[in-house]
């Protein structure tokens, strides 16, 4: 089927659409349904009177914009069941917690300080350094003392 021309080329919509059909099949099973979307834009598009100067380069991001807009609606759900709605407390988890928390408490004061920095979420050697105002050898030879200490303690 021939269209008046568009920037004085004549343009072939059965060529064109067998064109984006092969480029459309890597978007799946939905290929032909956007084809037919694409070109029914693309008529909508002429028919308010646009001049195109590449008609398929148009046609084939009209194509692509459509698949992409389709992936985004796309949303991934999943049914619950009942074991997703309750979580089980984990008494071990608690435990050990604990233990590690008595544990630090046992520890000289210089090396527990800092254990409690890390626990509460300072995990760099450089900020805890800034923090408490000590060389940051000092940070890292007190944090490793503690750990080794705490290892020894908690038998892990």
């Amino acid at each position: 089927m021939k269209c008046t021309k568009t920037r004085e080329k004549e343009v072939d919509f059965a060529q064109l659409r067998t064109r984006l059909l092969r480029k459309s099949r890597r978007y799946g099973s939905e290929a032909e349904d956007l084809v037919q979307e694409a070109i029914l834009k693309l008529f909508t598009h002429l028919a308010e009177g646009a001049e195109i100067d590449n008609l398929e380069a148009y046609a084939t991001t009209t194509l692509h914009n459509l698949a992409r807009s389709r992936w985004r609606k796309m949303v991934a759900t999943e049914e619950f069941d009942e074991g997703m709605t309750v979580t089980e407390a984990d008494a071990s988890v608690h435990l050990e917690a604990r233990e590690t928390l008595a544990a630090i408490d046992a520890l000289p004061y210089h090396q527990a300080s800092l254990l409690r920095l890390v626990a509460k979420g300072t995990q760099s050697p450089y900020d805890i350094a800034s923090r408490t105002g000590l060389p940051l050898g000092t940070v890292n030879s007190r944090l490793a003392r503690a750990r080794a200490r705490l290892r020894d303690l908690t038998d892990s």
